[in-house]
């Protein structure tokens, strides 16, 4: 019996293979074999070029799909695997008949975080009629437009290095700005981003959930961030009152059995010398509320 695959199959193996390609240009890519994906086809990192060495810098997830798609559907537990993506997450298309690559970032499907109980969505490659109604809501439904994408080039352009650096210099800013906001979308709390295709993305204003019920798996989540600034503010800062403000945290964090690495004999050393209770914390916040 001879062999048979789908032409459709057949062209969206090659518009891979030609979107791998442009990675390539500007990425090391460790691209995925076909049954291995499960909505990823790429993982790239960005390379730097200093005096002839290339240097890897950040890495970022890439959905590659051929230009005629027009929308990707994504249900139930496919699109909490989206919204939990850690690494920066990218769409690109590719167009083999003129050999033209779009770029889409995920920055838009965020805005879902504010809407619980939507299980499903279809991404679309096209612009909303404005930047902040990216999201048509009909029940538990949402239809999410990535566009305008955040550039566009075509495969002649990719032996010009100064394209190549125009391109990779872009993709920095986008990569960082989301690699910055990682932590926080574990939390259900994203940046919206608006941009024009080939320049760098402006804040759109910020999303978030709320609240969620699991405190202490929130508590776990900001931990990291919580220690860093108590232990920058002792080595740098050195501000009494906001030291001590940090061990009531500390204190409370510990009461639901979450631990941190706050530097205890500093913290504690301030408290001895000048306590602060609870009330004294909820007062400096309040003052500091004001003075901004």
């Amino acid at each position: 019996m001879p062999g048979r695959l789908g032409a459709n199959f057949r062209r969206g193996h090659l518009a891979e293979d030609l979107g791998v390609f442009f990675l390539r240009s500007f990425c090391a890519v460790a691209d995925l074999r076909q049954e291995d994906d499960f909505g990823l086809d790429a993982i790239a990192t960005l390379l730097s070029r200093r005096s002839g060495i290339l240097y890897a810098e950040e890495s970022f997830a890439v959905q590659i799909k051929a230009v005629s798609v027009e929308e990707i559907d994504y249900k139930g537990e496919e699109l909490e695997w989206l919204l939990k993506q850690h690494l920066p997450f990218f769409f690109l298309t590719v167009d083999l008949g003129k050999g033209v690559f779009h770029v889409y970032t995920a920055n838009p499907v965020y805005e879902l975080f504010t809407h619980q109980d939507i299980d499903s969505a279809k991404l679309l490659f096209a612009p909303p009629d404005f930047w902040y109604s990216r999201s048509k809501l009909t029940d538990d439904h949402a239809d999410v437009y990535l566009g305008p994408p955040i550039l566009s080039t075509e495969i002649g352009k990719l032996n010009d290095v100064e394209h190549l650096q125009r391109i990779y210099a872009l993709m920095k800013v986008w990569v960082t700005s989301e690699i910055d906001q990682a932590g926080f979308r574990a939390l259900n709390k994203s940046r919206l981003m608006r941009w024009e295709t080939w320049e760098e993305p402006e804040s759109g204003g910020v999303v978030s959930s709320g609240a969620t019920l699991n405190l202490k798996r929130d508590m776990r989540m900001v931990e990291p961030y919580i220690s860093y600034l108590a232990n920058h503010i002792i080595w740098y800062l050195d501000d009494p009152d906001l030291e001590r403000a940090f061990l009531i945290l500390k204190d409370w964090f510990e009461e639901f059995g979450v631990e941190t690495d706050l530097d205890e004999r500093e913290l504690r050393g301030q408290m001895r010398s000048n306590p602060l209770t609870k009330e004294d914390l909820l007062r400096l916040l309040e003052n500091a509320d004001e003075d901004t």
